[in-house]
Parts: C-alpha cells; sequence; structure tokens
C-alpha cells in the first residue's frame, strides 16, 4: 500500500529547529521537547551525514572560505544537503501530523538553505531557531 502525500499539513503539527553549537545541548533539548508532545520525531545532524556511507566529508575549519564563511568544496556541499534533507524529512513527518525537531549546527549559508527548502515545499507551519 503507498500512501499519499498530505495537500496540507495536518493540524498541530509543526517544525522546530534548534540550531546551536556542538556540545550546546541541541540533541538532549530536543529530545525532552518531543518527550513532551503527543507526535513527534527528532531529525539529527549527524544522522542525516551519516547517511553518506561511503564519502562522507565532515566539516572541517580548513574547509571554511576565508572571506566568506561558508564552507566549500565536498564538505559544503555535504553540508548544504545534509541540511536539504533534513527540511523534507521534517516537512514529511508535519504532512502526517508529526510535529518535527530538527538539530544542526547551522550556519551562515545553511540557515538561508534551510529557510529556502523549507518554503519551497510550502510545508513548513512553524518554526523556531533558538540559539543556545
Amino acid at each position: 500500500m503507498i500512501s499519499e502525500p498530505a495537500s496540507r499539513p495536518a493540524e498541530g503539527a509543526e517544525i522546530w529547529i534548534i540550531c546551536g553549537n556542538t556540545c550546546a545541548g541541541k540533541t538532549t533539548t530536543a529530545r525532552m521537547l518531543a518527550q513532551r508532545l503527543p507526535r513527534a520525531a527528532q531529525i539529527d545532524r549527524d544522522e542525516m551525514q551519516r547517511l553518506i556511507v561511503s564519502g562522507c566529508r565532515w566539516a572541517v575549519p580548513s574547509d571554511t572560505h576565508p572571506g566568506t564563511g561558508r564552507l566549500t568544496g565536498e564538505a559544503g556541499i555535504q553540508y548544504a544537503l545534509r541540511i536539504r534533507n533534513a527540511c523534507l524529512v521534517a516537512t514529511a513527518f508535519a504532512d502526517a501530523g508529526i510535529t518535527a525537531i530538527v538539530t544542526d549546527s547551522i550556519i551562515n549559508e545553511g540557515f538561508d538553505s534551510l529557510t529556502q527548502v523549507s518554503w519551497a515545499v510550502a510545508r513548513l507551519t512553524s518554526s523556531s531557531c533558538d540559539r543556545l
């Protein structure tokens, strides 16, 4: 059986974005929030990155362009892909009436990318970016 996507987000479904530095408590905060909600899913950056089984490239300081602060090369490509995929997964959960909580260290172009993807699929019902 194949389920059809909802034509609009289910009532009460939201997408929350929790961003901050490494080890700031994003995952713990997201888990605690999800446990308090009736239906919630956590989409974690590490899990999204680990979907790349071969050729995975985590960003390191040398991947940052000195003039713009943006990630470059393969690390930059995978960073953008990770954020895009997190948005798409979050949207699918929200469409099903499940609040999605996305955690990531969203920097520079990442937040722009996040909002562009979310609005492009026209399913973002609510978001919050709390810098921890």
